[in-house]
């Protein structure tokens, strides 16, 4: 949670649906239960007091992930909950009809709340996987997600560090395309940026890129403004031809790119076809992708426990009385709370569904 919404935690999205993670059916099984008007009347009870910001991102209005923390640690103590700290869980058995974990820990049910394994820094290792796969669960391949993305740097490492809107467009080597619209971060290996880290949840090894650096700004309209300024100025210099329309960094390395010329030349002696051609690097510009960065920089891990194997409740088919929730499962939401939004909704549903059950068996 600390590590979070750059330490102030995005703790939640308004305006999460099904529809934003990679299973929108089982999503929408979880959130149909307990949704955002649950979530969020959850952590006000708790004495949370919480703002948004346009986007629908959901903050503490302290501004401090630690506020997020301390009401839950509070909340968990009044309700008697025990904490076990510095102490993994490496096994969980079937014993006397109930469980036993690491042969000490006796309980009625289990949550397995591990998460994945990005962010392995944090404590999420993946090692949550082998207590499921030991009770005969599936594990679906596993994919960093809402990570940098490795390209050619021929376009990048000129412009590393330099953040600019954008909208890109994935086409996966299977012809799956996929476009998102944010912030664009360059870097000396790729892109970053939350744009960018969008489509890591598509990347399985590689594909390309195509950024649209004036995304509000139709083809026809920017071809137009450019024509304007050769006519108007045409003894301005190539290399100021994007001046006004582009950080002047983006411009010189489409320019050079882009045109014959050099860009100390008049703008006056672009042709129509040079011209066009600038418009369309401005519109979408091809870079390819070779990868991602690994799960150490991942905020969140694609694919998971099968979600098949858990119902409604998100109890296992397998075993009566073992729950799962959260990233371990298979499951990975949008950029912006939309993951924590899950983590919450079906951790609060196992949680309750598990308490249920203890209560008829008693």
């Amino acid at each position: 949670i600390l590590a979070t919404g750059n330490g102030r935690c995005n703790l939640l999205n308004l305006h999460a649906s099904p529809d934003d993670y990679n299973d929108p059916a089982f999503a929408a099984r979880v959130l149909s239960q307990y949704g955002i008007s649950s979530d969020l009347d959850f952590f006000r009870a708790m004495g949370l007091l919480m703002t948004a910001d346009g986007e629908g991102r959901v903050y503490p209005h302290s501004q401090a992930a630690s506020s997020v923390l301390d009401v839950l640690r509070l909340e968990a103590k009044r309700c008697g909950v025990r904490f076990i700290c510095g102490e993994k869980a490496q096994t969980i058995a079937r014993r006397d009809g109930g469980f036993v974990v690491n042969d000490r820990y006796a309980a009625r049910c289990v949550i397995v709340a591990c998460g994945g394994k990005a962010a392995s820094a944090q404590g999420s290792d993946g090692s949550g996987y082998a207590l499921l796969t030991a009770f005969g669960h599936r594990i679906t391949p596993l994919f960093p997600a809402l990570v940098q993305l490795r390209t050619q740097t021929e376009l990048t490492k000129p412009l590393k560090g330099l953040r600019t809107p954008a909208a890109l467009t994935l086409q996966t080597p299977s012809g799956e395309t996929h476009s998102v619209r944010g912030e664009l971060l360059f870097t000396d290996y790729g892109l970053s940026g939350i744009a960018a880290m969008e489509l890591s949840r598509y990347v399985r090894g590689g594909g390309r890129v195509w950024i649209d650096f004036l995304p509000q700004t139709a083809e026809g309209d920017v071809f137009a403004l450019l024509r304007a300024t050769c006519e108007k100025d045409p003894d301005r210099p190539l290399e100021q031809l994007l001046t006004g329309v582009v950080h002047n960094r983006i411009g010189i390395v489409l320019l050079r790119r882009t045109c014959r010329q050099m860009l100390s030349a008049p703008c006056g002696t672009l042709c129509e076809a040079d011209l066009h051609a600038v418009v369309r690097a401005l519109k979408g510009f091809a870079v390819e992708v070779t990868g991602t960065k690994g799960f150490a920089d991942a905020q969140v891990t694609a694919g998971g426990a099968e979600n098949t194997q858990f119902t409604d409740s998100l109890e296992s088919v397998c075993v009566p009385g073992l729950y799962a929730c959260g990233e371990i499962l298979d499951i990975d939401g949008k950029c912006g709370g939309y993951n924590l939004t899950f983590a919450w909704s079906s951790g609060r549903l196992a949680g309750r569904a598990a308490a249920q059950k203890i209560q008829e068996k008693t």
